[in-house]
């Protein structure tokens, strides 16, 4: 499982659940259990708590595409942030992990919207960082070649964990997961950490943890273009 912190960062719903405000249910799913179904109607909000969340769509061919793991402290609705009232799921979303989740429901959420303005203010910074990974995304599947690829989302996994140079990251989805987000095959992922691998940029501990030995060669070939923080304006 992925290392999380003794006492993880909560956000606003997990805080109002935790202190016992009405409306709040928490909840706990096993790895590869099933939160929601893409086409179902879900009148939910989640938060995530700890654990890893996959978001995925299916093609019509069965093609697989997945749009994105979530982590701690992220929140996350059925149909994205058009929060409609028990809206019809526009993805599905899957356990990677263990998983612990606070929910509440959307049809009455509204009204707890105009009553704490703060919460409203995480959705909003939720909604910008949703936002922004989509773009970069866009850049990644569209201008990155699979090694970018490959090297931008160990970058963003080092980042997430917040692990120093030289830690382990881990890494609990699958080759296939990775490959899937990644627009590209299982084939070529493994083609890809063994090119990396050998040219002693990453070094690698089993199938689920790995470490970036060489972080400036690392960033270089992901031209920090696609850094998964958020930009800082100067001041």
């Amino acid at each position: 499982m992925l290392h999380v912190a003794a006492e993880p960062s909560r956000s606003t719903i997990a805080n109002w659940s935790a202190a016992g405000e009405p409306g709040f249910r928490a909840g706990a799913l096993e790895a590869g259990a099933s939160l929601f179904i893409e086409g179902e109607t879900v009148d939910k909000i989640y938060d995530l708590v700890s654990g890893i969340v996959r978001l995925s769509k299916m093609l019509p061919d069965g093609r697989r595409q997945i749009l994105g793991f979530l982590f701690p402290g992220e929140i996350f609705t059925p149909s994205g942030f058009a929060i409609s009232h028990g809206g019809c799921a526009t993805c599905s979303a899957d356990a990677v992990t263990a998983v612990e989740v606070v929910t509440h429901r959307l049809s009455s959420f509204d009204g707890l919207l105009a009553s704490r303005p703060e919460l409203t203010r995480s959705l909003l910074a939720t909604a910008a960082k949703s936002l922004f990974m989509a773009q970069q995304q866009m850049l990644l599947l569209g201008r990155m070649s699979a090694t970018e690829r490959l090297v931008w989302f160990l970058l963003r996994m080092a980042e997430q964990q917040d692990v120093e140079a030289g830690e382990p990251i881990r890494l609990p989805m699958s080759r296939v997961d990775i490959a899937d987000y990644l627009g590209l095959t299982m084939e070529t992922v493994s083609r890809v950490f063994r090119w990396l691998r050998e040219r002693n940029i990453i070094a690698l501990k089993g199938a689920t943890e790995i470490r970036i030995v060489d972080p400036g060669r690392a960033r270089q070939i992901a031209d920090c273009a696609c850094s998964a923080t958020m930009p800082r304006c100067r001041q």
